[in-house]
């Protein structure tokens, strides 16, 4: 569904049947032996992006002011190539292909957020006057150029993985060892039902949806849990006491039963991705079949959604759904039947068949990289900056302005961090 890609992706793919084997193939690149192999990878990358935080400190410590939204998607971009390819696009070090990507993953998105209300401008057979006017009405020319050069670039670092697993495959490297990344795991699959592998098609495809798909979703939720610890100064002193009486240094923050005794980091997180979610809009479903649905026929063939920000701020699973309030999620605050009313209607990762297939993946890249910043930083706010990225919503709370661009388009916070001068016992 990206532009400038005909062809179909896990995301994308309407045929069932279709999907599923496609599925299934991708689902050894996130298997839990998988992930173990991941995390030394993301744990170097979070390492690289703190040292962005408290770069040019001034004399009391503080490092230059942060755009989040532009520095969580470098991290986020950098993190993914490395574990999907053994590559990175350089986003955190400056590359010169960082700012156009970039753009590209932006202007994309808000392409893919208007085709996936109208697909029919994206059909090659629907008029070219109308599909050229939408491409210059929603993307101006340099955009559509960033991203076919973009598809290009993720075209050609999948070619070279695939060719790299090829060489080891047939023992021309035995001195290296396999990179053990998504590709090296999906590359090796074949579906347990066809007994069929990926084409190289399928891949290229599946390629660019991947980076897409993991980079916006991952560092949206990280700058808005960003935004949320540095509006709410009583959660952060919270998380941060909580990390402190678990972990003795930043080395000693990886996965594991200390990581999963965090409960308060995890609420955290889960607040966020309710509040300001990575997928706000409406995923469109097509019925099979004839429904009746509160009293409203849905007739076979027709198209019904949701919005998913309308879901995760309806007070009915959600009391005042507009306040930032990780305790609704602790049971022994609020009571366990409010709690499984609120966990019925989370759905950040969607539910089903067409769940994301990175969810733990990409809860373990967000709790390892926000338990270490709350762990090792004071953080403060530039309020000079809080208009251009809250919005007024009901009753007159402010948010954390998210777009819905399909995955949520985020303009900062603006932090400034500085290490914590907490003694740790």
């Amino acid at each position: 569904m990206l532009p400038g890609n005909g062809l179909p992706n896990t995301f994308s793919i309407i045929d069932k049947a279709h999907h599923s084997k496609r599925r299934r193939i991708f689902a050894y690149g996130f298997s839990e032996a998988a992930l173990k192999s991941y995390e030394k990878v993301i744990q170097g990358h979070i390492d690289k992006f703190c040292q962005v935080l408290t770069k040019n400190a001034d004399s009391e410590g503080w490092g230059q002011i942060v755009d989040m939204s532009k520095t969580c998607t470098g991290f986020a971009l950098d993190t993914l190539g490395a574990l999907a390819f053994s590559e990175t696009f350089g986003a955190l070090d400056g590359d010169k292909n960082s700012e156009y990507i970039f753009s590209a993953i932006v202007s994309a998105g808000r392409s893919m957020g208007v085709l996936i209300h109208l697909p029919i401008f994206g059909r090659s057979n629907f008029l070219f006057g109308m599909r050229w006017l939408f491409q210059r009405l929603i993307l101006p020319l340099e955009d559509i150029k960033n991203i076919q050069n973009y598809l290009s670039l993720v075209a050609a670092t999948a070619k070279r993985r695939r060719d790299r697993e090829d060489t080891q495959a047939r023992g021309i490297e035995k001195e290296n060892s396999p990179e053990k990344d998504i590709f090296h795991y999906i590359l090796r699959a074949k579906d347990p039902v066809s007994g069929e592998p990926f084409t190289p098609e399928e891949l290229s495809a599946e390629a660019r949806a991947c980076i897409f798909a993991g980079t916006d979703t991952t560092s949206s939720t990280l700058a808005a849990t960003l935004y949320w610890l540095s509006s709410a100064p009583e959660a952060f002193a919270k998380l941060q006491a909580e990390l402190h009486s678990v972990f003795t240094s930043e080395d000693d923050i990886h996965t594991g039963s200390k990581l999963n005794s965090c409960l308060y980091l995890r609420r955290v997180v889960e607040e966020v991705l309710r509040i300001s979610g990575p997928v706000g809009g409406i995923l469109w479903r097509e019925a099979t079949k004839d429904h009746v649905i509160e009293g409203y026929r849905l007739p076979r063939g027709a198209e019904a959604g949701v919005a998913i920000y309308a879901i995760h701020h309806n007070p009915r699973y959600f009391p005042d759904p507009h306040v930032f309030n990780p305790d609704r999620w602790d049971d022994s605050i609020v009571g366990a039947q409010s709690v499984a009313i609120a966990k019925s209607a989370w759905m950040p990762f969607l539910t089903g068949p067409r769940s994301c297939i990175g969810r733990s993946l990409a809860l373990m890249e967000i709790h390892l990289t926000i338990a270490r910043i709350v762990f090792s930083y004071e953080m403060k706010m530039d309020e000079s900056r809080l208009a251009d990225l809250q919005v007024t919503v009901d009753d007159g709370y402010r948010e954390f302005e998210t777009k819905d661009q399909l995955a949520a388009e985020t303009i900062g916070p603006f932090l400034q961090f500085r290490k914590s001068n907490r003694e740790i016992c």
